[in-house]
């Protein structure tokens, strides 16, 4: 949830009953509908700048298809973040393919 716009905060909501907020950052950078880039954390430690991590999403020709490149940095080496989003992107950056490609995104059980 956000307006997009630069200092905007965003919100990563659950689509659940209880609508859970799992993630929190600051839109940093946007430039439609090539670039965006955005400040990444918990929600759970909103409160602490240490925590925030950054992810870019760039978008650009690429022949005749979209190349889409995301790349998470500024993690501490080791933390529970950093292994969690080295497990979390490629599964959903698949289901992303499988859904622009099928309609339909893969089944990912959140397992943690």
């Amino acid at each position: 949830m956000s307006d997009w716009q630069v200092g905007s905060e965003w919100q990563h909501v659950r689509d659940n009953d209880e609508r859970t907020v799992e993630l929190v950052g600051e839109v940093v950078e946007i430039a439609p509908p090539s670039r965006l880039v955005i400040t990444w954390a918990n929600a759970s430690q909103a409160n602490n700048p240490d925590a925030y991590s950054r992810v870019t999403f760039d978008v650009e020709d690429y022949n005749d298809m979209v190349k889409l490149t995301v790349s998470h940095d500024e993690l501490e080496a080791g933390s529970g973040m950093a292994q969690g989003v080295s497990k979390g992107w490629p599964a959903v950056l698949s289901s992303l393919k499988s859904f622009l490609e099928t309609g339909s995104g893969l089944d990912i059980v959140n397992k943690s």
